[in-house]
Formats: structure tokens, C-alpha cells, sequence
């Protein structure tokens, strides 16, 4: 077999496996495990035994989660991951003054934080505040505990461009830096520290767009929750969603492709491989794809979009 390179034909076999083998470098696209939001058992409340119930199924769900996607990694890459987001106040500290309990699951007791930490591959914290000091205190509980290849991330939220902003989000794309800046130095002595996520993405980038921050800005490495259907669909878009997420650090993208309209998955041909692309494009430029949905559901698309 012969090959044209650069108007010359190449007989040479190593240089052909090389070549092929670039070429299935960059048309890999990797998906890189299923997320899960659930916040039905927390540890908190005056009601113990309901959340012991709910507690009990929402680790089993996890576990079984973590099945179907060990069965779902065959012939993968690497294996899909399971992310999960969690709430700061699952850590239950002692002498709080919080209502919290620990919960026992698979013959221990502890707090639902660790039991989560223990039974993922990856925790979201939704960490939201605009006070540096109060995103370590919170963080520091799941970053203590969590041991590699655990890793945390830390999420903030921005408001939306001209919308009034809760306390807990940051008012615009400068603040949002500058209290990831303030906080960086002390999350990155926890060697499970991943880096952060925004809530949502959507949001952070119209603020980028009409209300940036100073040039120079510097932007710690961060995953989005969400990206517009419409924007994964429309190439042109998408290249500018990218140049965006280049010039922002976005290593991580978070999205539900059965929830907004049009679907990713399910729909026709056409959006998934639409979708594969941007998973492909995302992927070449560092930034980790997950999906809120079910490998279960997906079991097609997971193994085509390879």
C-alpha cells in the first residue's frame, strides 16, 4: 500500500502506520464519563429517618451507576468516570450548630460527603460564594478527605448580564476571577484539587462578551456547567464557543443532551454526529465532556462517538 505525502508517493510502512495512526489521534473523540445531580440526601434536617432512606438509595444509585459504566467502557479508551455534585454542608463538621447527621452505608458510618467522595470518581462541590475565605472553609472538608485519583473541583456561580445577583453569585466575569485568583493559593495545597467549575456557562460567557474583564486577566482552569443545544448543532458557533473556552481555560463541559431543544442524543444522525464532533473538537483542546444523562440511554452513541 502507497501513500501520496506532500505530492511524492511513500512506500515506506512505518511512516504509513505513523501517519494512520495520527490520523486516528485526532478523529478520537472522548467522552468522558455521565454526571450526576442529586440532592435529596444531604445528612441534614430534623428528619433522620427519612433521610436514612433516601440516603440508602441515593449510595445505591451510585453504585449502580458505577456498574453500568464499567460495563459501558468496554473497548473505550479509558473508562467512563462518574462526577457527582455535592453540596458543602454534606461535610456534617462537628460543633456546627447545623442539624446533620452521618449516615452508615456498606458497614461504615460517616458524613454523606465522604460516602460520596468514596463511591465517585470525581466531585463537583457547589461551593457557591463571593467571599474567598468561606469557598476555602467549605471546600476544605472534601479536599482533606478525598485521596488521588479522587479529585475536587470547586464551583462558583455567576448572574446572568443585567440580572440582580444572589449573594452567593458573582457579579460580574472580573469578580469571578478575582475571588478564583484570591482562593487559588490555598486549594492548591490539597493535591486532589482539580480546579473550578462555573455555574453556568451561559451566563459567564455574556458576561465575558459584554462586560469583560481587564485584559490580562489571568483565568484558573475551570469546567462550565451547560452549553446551548444550538451552539453543539451550528458549526459557526461552535468554533466561536471554542475560541471562547481557549481564551477563558475551560478544560470541562457539563451537559445534558436529552434536556433543551433540539436533543443530541436520540434525535436523528445528524445531531450526534454534530455532537461527536464538538465532543472530538472539545477534546483536542483539552476540555473534559460529561453528560447528565444515562449510559444506559446512550449505550449507542458511547460507542460510536469513538
Amino acid at each position: 500500500y502507497q501513500r501520496r505525502v506532500r505530492g511524492h508517493v511513500q512506500g515506506n510502512m512505518p511512516m504509513l502506520v505513523l501517519l494512520l495512526l495520527q490520523g486516528l489521534m485526532l478523529s478520537e473523540a472522548r467522552l468522558i464519563g455521565y454526571h450526576v445531580d442529586d440532592e435529596t440526601c444531604s445528612g441534614l434536617g430534623n428528619n433522620r429517618t427519612d433521610q436514612e432512606l433516601r440516603c440508602a438509595a441515593y449510595f445505591d444509585s451510585l453504585v449502580n451507576l458505577s456498574a453500568s459504566l464499567k460495563a459501558h467502557s468496554a473497548g473505550l479508551p479509558s473508562p467512563l468516570k462518574l462526577i457527582v455534585d455535592a453540596g458543602t454542608g454534606w461535610v456534617c463538621p462537628i460543633g456546627s450548630g447545623v442539624q446533620c447527621f452521618n449516615m452508615t452505608y456498606g458497614g461504615e458510618t460517616k458524613s454523606v460527603a465522604a460516602h460520596v467522595v468514596d463511591l465517585s470518581d470525581e466531585v463537583v462541590l457547589m461551593d457557591y460564594d463571593t467571599n474567598p475565605t468561606q469557598v476555602i472553609a467549605r471546600a476544605e472538608g472534601y479536599l482533606a478527605y478525598s485521596h488521588s485519583p479522587k479529585v475536587v473541583n470547586i464551583g462558583l456561580a455567576i448572574a446572568n448580564l443585567g440580572d440582580p445577583a444572589a449573594w452567593w453569585q458573582t457579579r460580574s466575569e472580573a469578580e469571578l476571577a478575582a475571588v478564583m485568583n484570591s482562593a487559588l493559593p490555598a486549594l492548591r495545597k490539597y493535591p486532589t484539587f482539580q480546579g473550578y467549575s462555573v455555574f453556568v456557562g451561559g451566563a459567564w460567557r455574556n458576561q465575558s462578551e459584554h462586560s469583560p474583564a481587564p485584559q490580562g486577566t489571568v483565568f484558573p482552569q475551570s469546567g462550565v456547567w451547560y452549553v446551548d443545544h444550538a451552539v453543539i448543532l451550528d458549526t459557526a458557533l461552535r468554533d466561536a464557543w471554542l475560541g471562547w473556552a481557549r481564551s477563558r481555560s475551560v478544560s470541562a463541559a457539563y451537559i445534558a443532551p436529552h434536556h433543551g431543544d433540539p436533543i443530541l442524543i436520540g434525535a436523528g444522525a445528524k445531531n450526534e454526529q454534530l455532537f461527536c464532533d464538538f465532543i472530538r473538537l472539545a477534546d483536542k483542546q483539552g476540555i473534559d465532556v460529561s453528560l447528565y444523562s444515562s449510559p444506559d440511554v446512550d449505550a449507542h452513541f458511547i460507542q460510536t462517538c469513538q
